[in-house]
């Protein structure tokens, strides 16, 4: 999937207009529904995406998307808004949604171009569930990100040519700059260790990484992310595909020149 270009932002604006126009219709002229969210944090690249999918495949769970991605149908605009409207736009999601848990991805850089704290979130859903998730391997999650910015595309699907999405695998060699991956790792370091010390050890969180969700996905739901949601077991399964497949020694140019940094893991 690629990001939309600035031209067709006017498009996703108009599909905006009827859509918060269907949300608050139904939140203040029908009956609302009991629904509760599920927060799932994290970072570009970091495995959410993944997750959502997973999840997606319970007849109980509604995907809300990323209501705080201004770039998105479903998101909230980013200027001339109150912190109290961006709150109240992902509760309208979560009333249109109709089920007993509605998903609601939000990345470190959403929190931030809307000035929204995990406080404030929590504050304003008291009985929201939190899954963290994040990638230990900080360089393998530098070069994901680096080369989606640079190829356009961010996921991919098993069967793409049905989906109308790219096939090729995302085997590029790419150049990475020392100094910007530094400044990456101690930001990445910063907000985890934010969330952390926010959320804490609660029942109604867990935290999770990308590395054990792809090694055994079954363990991860049926010992912890169901027991969270109060969901009951079943096998899941993705429609999406890994897109890159070689080493971190094949897909980094220079490689030898950072390779020191293999040694930052992440470590929530």
């Amino acid at each position: 999937m690629k990001f939309p270009d600035v031209p067709n932002m006017a498009q996703i604006w108009l599909q905006k207009i009827p859509k918060r126009i269907l949300l608050l219709g139904r939140y203040y002229c029908f009956p609302r529904h009991n629904t509760k969210p599920v927060f799932v944090l994290g970072t570009a690249r970091s495995g959410s995406t993944l997750l959502l999918s997973y999840l997606s495949d319970f007849a109980d769970v509604h995907h809300g998307g990323e209501l705080l991605n201004s770039y998105m149908v479903d998101g909230v605009r980013r200027v001339l808004i109150s912190k109290n409207a961006r709150l109240r736009h992902i509760r309208y999601n979560l009333n249109h949604a109709g089920c007993s848990y509605v998903t609601v991805k939000i990345l470190k850089w959403q929190m931030e171009a809307h000035d929204l704290s995990v406080a404030d979130i929590k504050s304003e859903f008291q009985h929201g569930k939190f899954i963290v998730i994040f990638r230990r391997s900080i360089l393998a999650q530098y070069l994901s990100s680096v080369t989606a910015k640079t190829t356009g595309v961010w996921f991919q699907y098993q069967r793409a040519s049905q989906a109308g999405e790219v096939t090729q695998d995302q085997d590029h060699e790419i150049v990475i700059d020392r100094q910007e991956l530094l400044a990456y790792i101690e930001q990445l370091k910063g907000f985890y260790r934010q969330l952390q010390e926010s959320l804490g050890d609660e029942s109604e969180v867990i935290f999770i990484t990308y590395e054990d969700l792809v090694e055994d996905p079954q363990l991860q739901f049926q010992q912890r992310i169901c027991p969270l949601l109060g969901l009951p077991p079943q096998k899941v399964k993705t429609i999406l595909k890994k897109q890159s497949k070689g080493t971190l020694e094949d897909r980094i140019a220079n490689y030898e020149e950072v390779r020191d940094l293999l040694e930052f893991r992440l470590d929530v």
